[in-house]
């Protein structure tokens, strides 16, 4: 089946800014033959509207020919935009160098860095992406305020995540996070969560980058859109989790974290996998996961991990779904988790095998015994009715001593002279009253 979005794609794209865009759009023309005409089409119109990159716009264009053959409308090769964009570019690579120079030979620290830093743009804007990035890193020495050091480092890092240069990025989020205001600046910290969230997905490292995108503010907006969308950043974290997070930490990392919220609002239909699958509705949850799949396969940092994920999201739920019972039927189970009971028993097999679930399989009868023994419902009852007694004890004694404070009673232990002349009168007491009583008996006798 031909994997489709379920968005229209023109809708999607506009999240996205220049070469980010253009990248992304690249990759969907590649991996789906269906809309392979419309994304190439929409990177053309991107790469001329916010780029200078003349060999990118005939490489696509080209792309869109052979795609097309003589078929349909196909843009023509502009050489008029060509030939202004190369004559321009040729005179302003020149006023750029020439700056450069003189601010190097007067040693303005500020301009030198500013004029590597508008060099490293005018690059990475014709798509000379190696070259801008070792401009980037030239700003490096002139950096004065802390400022100056936060911006050179999203630089390198958006260029280095480009050109794919993840050991680069890690080391650049490190040095922009020690820098003495970076703890003020929500969107730039956001911005960094989001870099190492993706060198963490590009080693295939799903908990720790679940980790880095739940982190994120949402004061990231729209801020870091050449390279990553807020719908990004719910898609990754919670998708992320969800295949690697036990269920108290779903609780506590995803599901209770206010700011995260805001980013699942965006994309309900993440949320609600999120909902179906920590409320065990594996019906529901695999038919929206199987929806939601194909979108995940034509995305530029999950389409090399979908198997992956989905294979750890299922283990999960077998051994999320087993866990409280000491025998399960094959063949309900089959039922809910939308498979046939040979293929389950095999699944099943392979995590008593990994040690994820301790049981045994009767083959013959189609059952899962559990090998570890659970406690009963009987010792949960005896267990909570101990803590509810513990629990009234504790309250009595407490509205006691509120009832002893608000009548202003005090107990006063005795010490020294006085616990013994208490002592010597309770026994005299005693004494008289043995006393009276034998005289009583006499008389009666």
């Amino acid at each position: 089946m031909e994997p489709l979005p379920s968005s229209d794609l023109d809708t999607y794209a506009s999240r996205y800014y220049g070469r980010g865009k253009i990248w992304r759009l690249q990759h969907i023309a590649s991996q789906s033959t269906k809309l392979r005409k419309e994304a190439l089409l929409l990177a053309i119109a991107e790469t001329k509207a916010e780029t200078r990159d003349v060999d990118l716009y005939k490489r696509l264009v080209e792309q869109l020919r052979e795609t097309e053959g003589d078929k349909g409308n196909i843009p023509l090769l502009q050489g008029e935009w060509e030939t202004t964009v190369m004559r321009e570019d040729s005179k302003e690579v020149e006023r750029l160098e020439t700056e450069l120079q003189r601010y190097r030979h007067n040693m303005i620290k500020d301009s030198i860095r500013m004029a590597y830093g508008d060099l490293g743009d005018f690059q990475y804007s014709k798509g000379n992406l190696e070259e801008a990035l070792r401009n980037y890193l030239k700003m490096r020495d002139y950096c004065i305020s802390s400022q100056q050091i936060t911006d050179m480092c999203l630089k390198v890092i958006q260029c280095a995540i480009i050109l794919g240069n993840y050991s680069l990025v890690e080391s650049y989020v490190q040095k922009a996070e020690q820098t003495p205001d970076i703890s003020t600046d929500e969107k730039t910290q956001a911005k960094l969560q989001c870099a190492l969230g993706l060198a963490h997905l590009s080693k295939k490292k799903l908990k720790a980058a679940a980790e880095r995108f739940l982190q994120v503010s949402f004061a990231l907006q729209d801020s870091f859109n050449e390279i990553i969308a807020p719908e990004d950043v719910s898609t990754y974290g919670a998708i992320c989790a969800l295949a690697t997070f036990d269920r108290k930490e779903l609780k506590r990392k995803l599901l209770d974290n206010k700011a995260f919220k805001e980013f699942l609002e965006l994309t309900p239909n993440i949320r609600e996998l999120v909902m179906d699958f920590y409320f065990c509705r594996y019906g529901k949850f695999f038919e929206r996961l199987q929806r939601t799949e194909p979108d995940w396969r034509l995305d530029l940092y999950f389409y090399s991990i979908v198997d992956m994920i989905m294979e750890c999201i299922r283990d999960k739920a077998l051994v999320q779904y087993v866990t409280p019972y000491t025998c399960v039927y094959l063949d309900e189970m089959a039922k809910v988790f939308c498979t046939d009971v040979v293929h389950l028993q095999d699944e099943l097999a392979k995590l008593i095998t990994s040690h994820q679930i301790e049981a045994r399989i009767d083959s013959h009868r189609k059952i899962l015994y559990a090998t570890k023994e659970k406690r009963n419902s009987g010792d949960v009852w005896n267990d909570t009715i101990m803590r509810c007694n513990r629990f009234v004890d504790q309250a009595e004694s407490m509205l006691l001593h509120l009832k002893m404070l608000k009548h202003r009673l005090s107990i006063r232990v005795a010490s020294g002279m006085e616990q013994q002349q208490q002592d010597h009168r309770s026994t005299a007491g005693r004494m008289d009253v043995i006393s009276l009583n034998n005289n009583n008996n006499n008389r009666n006798e």
